[in-house]
């Protein structure tokens, strides 16, 4: 094959249908390839609020920290670790969720016969990757409604849990994190068209 020819193979676009369920979820699909992003729902108020929460809290620390040194008994010097353990356990908690908040998605998607997931919180994290003739179900996860842990896990300053599940080789894979029930309903009908459209036997 002639050099131009392969050049034109190469170059030729792929046609992408884009479909936009919400703001924070879209879905990209042509004959080759299915493509779903799950950005995390915030709003610019809130993530300012995070980060002032954030800045406080460090700041509340390094002062409790720096009266380490001026401590006078061993309990006084274990109180302090103890206070300082529990503040740095939340420290890193709330900054991974701002993190999570201003630059994380997920990431789903199928190719060559394959389903492809992968989370990224600052950097893109590992991808993990399974035939989609070993997949199970894709279904909503069934929470309490009225329960306080699930109030609780729709906070904003939450990463909360996530809302769908499907069945993969040796564990449940589980994404969409804090989706509203409608997104839910959407995200799984796309995804099971898509299923059934690329999982055709050879």
């Amino acid at each position: 094959m002639k050099l131009a020819q392969l050049q034109f193979i190469n170059f030729t676009p792929v046609f992408m249908n884009l479909v936009q369920i919400s703001a924070e979820i879209t879905i990209k699909q042509s004959e080759l390839i299915w493509s779903l992003v799950i950005r995390p729902a915030i709003s610019v108020w809130q993530r300012r609020l995070l980060l002032l929460w954030i800045i406080c809290w460090t700041a509340c620390g390094i002062w409790i920290m720096s009266h380490y040194r001026w401590a006078q008994s061993e309990n006084e010097k274990l109180f302090l670790i103890v206070y300082l353990s529990f503040w740095l356990y939340f420290e890193w908690s709330i900054t991974r969720v701002y993190l999570w908040k201003r630059f994380g998605n997920e990431r789903l998607w199928i190719k060559n016969g394959r389903l492809f997931y992968s989370q990224k919180l600052v950097k893109p994290g590992r991808i993990s990757s399974w035939p989609l003739n070993t997949l199970g179900e894709c279904e909503a996860i069934e929470y309490k409604n009225h329960g306080f842990n699930e109030s609780i896990s729709q906070s904003f300053w939450m990463m909360g849990h996530p809302r769908i599940q499907i069945s993969v080789p040796g564990r449940t894979l589980r994404l969409g994190y804090q989706l509203k029930p409608n997104d839910v309903s959407s995200v799984i009908k796309q995804y099971r068209a898509a299923f059934k459209s690329h999982n055709k036997a050879p």
